[in-house]
């Protein structure tokens, strides 16, 4: 969690923009997705699912912690929904123990009917 937060600040400060697009977030192998994607012509869409997607403005402007906390909470949901709510599968992939997953679906009010 510690990598996505230094991630998320990194891509708050040094972006040039208004919004916070798939290149300031340095991830290169969700970067290289979209940016192919766009020079393709194809959409990029922004599921709140993809922590690589636009950030919208309203959450771009946010408190750092509420930025933080909502990025937070849209990886660890496309983490479950990747591996259809098998928690510890989805713990293993976050990289944190399957208590600490449990304390952020209690914490975000996640459950498998969440839509982001």
């Amino acid at each position: 969690m510690r990598e996505l937060q230094n991630t998320i600040e990194r891509a708050v400060i040094l972006t040039r923009d208004e919004i916070v697009e798939p290149g300031d977030l340095f991830l290169p192998h969700e970067t290289g997705k979209l940016q192919a994607a766009a020079a393709a012509g194809a959409p990029v869409t922004t599921d709140p699912r993809n922590s690589a997607d636009t950030i919208d403005k309203d959450l771009a402007y946010s408190p750092l912690n509420e930025f933080v906390d909502e990025m937070t909470k849209r990886h660890v949901l496309r983490a479950l929904d990747q591996k259809h709510w098998k928690k510890q599968e989805a713990a293993d992939m976050l990289g944190i123990d399957r208590a600490t997953l449990y304390r952020m679906i209690k914490r975000f009010g996640l459950d498998s009917q969440t839509e982001g």
